[in-house]
This record gives C-alpha cells, structure tokens and sequence, in this order.
C-alpha cells in the first residue's frame, strides 16, 4: 500500500508540475482524494490513508463537488471546426458502418444473419417497407446488442443514404450528416 500511495504523490507532482508549466494554477487546500472501489476493496484498505500534495495531507472524502462545471461544453466548436466525431457520434458512425456492411453483404456471414428486412416476413407494401425488422428485447442488455442498435440505426436512415452501395460514399454522407445534425442543434 505504501509503495502505491508514494506512486500517487509522484503522479501528483508531475501533474503539479504540468499545471506550472502552462500557466495553471492548483490549490492544494481545495484538492480533493476521492477513493473509489467495490465495497469488498474498500473493506480491506488500511486506515486511515494519507496523500501528501504540496504539503498538504489529503484524507479520502465520501463525495466531492464539481460546481456545475461540464467539462466537455467547450469542444463541439472545435470538433465542427476539425470536422470530427463526438465519442458518441462516432460510436453510432461505426455501427452504421458495420450494419451497411451486413445490408451490402460485405460483411461475414454470421453477422449479416443478424438483419432481416421486413419485406421478407411480410407481403404487405408500406411505407416502412424497405426498413428492417426490428427485434424484440424485453431487457436493457438486448437492446445493447448490436442487431438491435444496427437495425435501430438503418431504420432512422433516409431512403437515399441506405441506396448507396459504394462503402466510401457512404462513409463520407454519414459523416456529414452526423456532422451537419450536431451543428444545426446549436
């Protein structure tokens, strides 16, 4: 325990050190030790655990505060202005990706198994037809599964970015609707 808490003070110091270097002030007296671990873990630690930070001993607290500060407001103007992806934009672009793959049978087998459209199950023409058959998961860990997430995905396409057949095409209209969506909601 002692050999991972002198590496924790290390850390602290560089990180210090960083702040110094770029202009950044660290208040050591509203610096905050947040332990965190499952309840088993946290039975078997040693107390009490102390963290020196510029001459400050830290103690473990059960909660801290962040002041309503979000952290990641300020990066959608850069990330328009990089024209990149959100984490979870990018994760919904991969799926999309992944699932026109399975539509376009470029993808293996077993996972273009995974999408039925709903114009084999049924004869009736509707204007939903060409949309696949969505799966039905009672639980939150199906609709996790990525037949479920991909056929939500191709279902919410419109009609003219789910006729390309050409992987690069569609790559590049997907991220620019991704990337048009996100900044026309500023």
């Amino acid at each position: 325990m002692e050999h991972s808490l002198l590496h924790i003070e290390e850390d602290l110091h560089r990180i210090f050190e960083w702040c110094c270097n770029n202009s950044l002030l660290v208040n050591p007296e509203k610096t905050k030790m947040l332990v965190v671990g499952t309840r088993q873990l946290m039975n078997q630690l040693e107390s009490p655990i102390y963290i020196n930070f510029m001459g400050e001993n830290l103690a473990p607290v059960t909660e801290v505060k962040d002041l309503g500060v979000h952290k990641y407001d300020h990066i959608s103007p850069t990330l328009n202005a990089l024209g990149w992806l959100s984490i979870k934009e990018h994760l919904l672009y991969r799926d999309a990706l992944l699932t026109f793959k399975c539509m376009n049978d470029k993808a293996p087998q077993y996972l273009c198994d995974n999408f039925e459209p709903r114009n084999r199950i049924h004869n009736r023409d509707t204007r939903r037809n060409g949309d696949l058959d969505i799966p039905k998961y009672r639980t939150s860990i199906g609709q996790r599964s990525f037949k479920y997430r991909g056929t939500k995905i191709w279902n919410g396409l419109d009609t003219e970015l789910k006729s390309i057949s050409d992987l690069n095409n569609f790559k590049t209209k997907l991220k620019t609707i991704l990337i048009e969506k996100r900044c026309s909601s500023f």
